[in-house]
């Protein structure tokens, strides 16, 4: 509901499946790249995988590099507790689509500039995504503290009771995923409980506390986090300090850009490189696939 929600505001539609959505009226990519380019795309979440398919569908020779040994990027923790269907619809959807596309594509391959100055593209695509935040807190490193991804992924199990650090969007969805399974669970942020998820599109968030409420989870707000101990977390809350007694903790703390390569790319050839995704800025997919689309439009309106 992030694109077509728009309209319940007075704001044109957009979608973050269809980035041409919404700007029909303008010249986009309606006929082949009058001039075709070699483009290095590293990274390949939704931002890396609209680059390449649009980037084909233009007639560009694409080299997609990918570190891992699947494509995807944090589509695959996006998409992990139990009722994320339509996520994991996506997600199998973009792989396939870029796998139709013909591009070149190099798994298990960590892109660094030595890579990109072997291959000589005329342009880099940077969609190297962000990095869960791990902030150094005493014990975080701890045997009963998780990161939420090891949690989701089944990497790593937690016990019965939980308390989830994080009062966005994936630590409210992975609390009501754990509380289904049973588990008594809290989720604990510094922020007021009535601010989590405070942007979400009215639906959604409805939807969402529906459905925090009907699995029994927990909310708490105004606590600071002050130290991780084997039996929980102690937190500062109205200026004084308390333990939340739980078996596990999983830190559920957001995400930053991973954009030390996209540094170095654009201080050697800063014309030539675009940034995008959330290595541009931590957002949702609608950006992702914005800024890859109007990254080729920039792209092919600069001449070689």
């Amino acid at each position: 509901m992030d694109g077509c929600g728009r309209i319940f505001h007075g704001l044109p539609a957009r979608c973050a499946v269809n980035p041409e959505l919404g700007y029909e009226t303008e010249v986009r990519l309606l006929q082949s790249a009058a001039q075709k380019k070699k483009v290095m795309v590293i990274g390949s979440g939704p931002a890396g995988m609209e680059a390449t398919q649009v980037l084909r569908e233009r007639g560009h020779e694409v080299i997609l590099v990918e570190k891992s040994d699947t494509l995807g990027g944090r589509l695959h923790d996006a998409s992990m507790v139990s009722f994320k269907g339509l996520m994991r619809n996506y997600r199998d959807y973009m792989i396939r689509a870029t796998q139709k596309t013909g591009a070149t594509i190099l798994l298990n391959t960590e892109a660094t500039k030595e890579l990109v100055d072997r291959y000589q593209p005329d342009a880099v695509f940077v969609a190297t995504g962000s990095n869960y935040i791990k902030p150094p807190i005493p014990g975080i490193d701890g045997e009963h503290v998780h990161m939420l991804a090891d949690v989701e992924h089944g990497r790593e199990t937690v016990g019965g009771k939980v308390v989830v650090c994080g009062g966005g969007l994936s630590g409210l969805e992975t609390a009501v995923d754990l509380a289904r399974q049973g588990k008594d669970v809290t989720v604990i942020d510094m922020i007021p409980t009535e601010k989590f998820c405070a942007n979400l599109f009215m639906f959604a968030y409805d939807a969402l506390f529906m459905e925090v409420k009907k699995a029994g989870v927990k909310l708490q707000g105004g606590s600071r986090i002050v130290e991780f101990r084997e039996n929980g977390v102690v937190v500062e809350r109205n200026g004084q300090l308390e333990t939340m007694t739980c078996d596990d903790v999983v830190i559920a703390l957001g995400l930053k850009s991973e954009n030390k390569l996209a540094k170095e790319l654009l201080a050697a050839d800063p014309m030539n490189t675009y940034v995008i995704g959330d290595a541009d800025k931590v957002n949702n997919i609608r950006y992702a696939t914005r800024t890859a689309y109007d990254a080729v439009l920039t792209m092919e309106s600069r001449i070689l």
